[in-house]
């Protein structure tokens, strides 16, 4: 990559922004581009975590299958975003499928490569574990808001629930 595209990858990716512009090149000797059509998966549910992926262009979501089988999106993704991060943390299955919802660009950073940086105390790796530890705190502080709405606010919780008992069930006239 050259180096002005190096340099726009800092200005338009807020998880590189902290790195200098030679640490984002090193990352990007280990690290692929993998490109997507619009509705192909990035990862699975279950599948076996190997790495992280940075959003360079395009829409992707966040997809988690429920018991009774729907799929309920978790969140949408942006260019910028990071996604599946826990890949370069723990070597767990994934805990929710990625789809692209548009023709995506990723950056994918592949957990062994990234160990190795990590071993050798690379500054890339210790600013980029920096700024996982930040999504990850803010993602922790999100889940703890919506679980104090949720037992803040007990009836319009259950009239949700109630909801997706009766859409389950197969109640005549529910839709959504």
């Amino acid at each position: 990559m050259e180096f002005e595209e190096v340099v726009q990858l800092k200005r338009n990716v807020p998880f590189l922004s902290d790195l200098t512009v030679e640490e984002i090149q090193d990352l990007l000797r280990v690290a692929r581009v993998r490109i997507y059509r619009e509705s192909q998966v990035l990862f699975k549910e279950g599948e076996a975590a190997d790495g992280m992926y940075v959003l360079l262009k395009g829409d992707a979501k966040v997809e988690k299958r429920l018991q009774q089988g729907d799929q309920l999106v978790l969140s949408k993704l942006k260019a910028g975003d990071v996604v599946g991060e826990m890949g370069l943390l723990e070597y767990e299955p994934r805990s929710a499928t990625v789809r692209a919802v548009t023709p995506c660009t990723t950056l994918f950073l592949e957990s062994a490569a990234f160990d190795e940086m990590r071993r050798r105390y690379h500054p890339a790796a210790m600013k980029v574990l920096k700024r996982l530890c930040a999504i990850l705190a803010a993602r922790a502080s999100r889940l703890e808001e919506i679980i104090t709405d949720f037992y803040d606010k007990p009836e319009r919780s259950l009239d949700f629930m109630e909801k997706r008992y009766l859409k389950f069930v197969g109640h005549p006239g529910l839709e959504s």
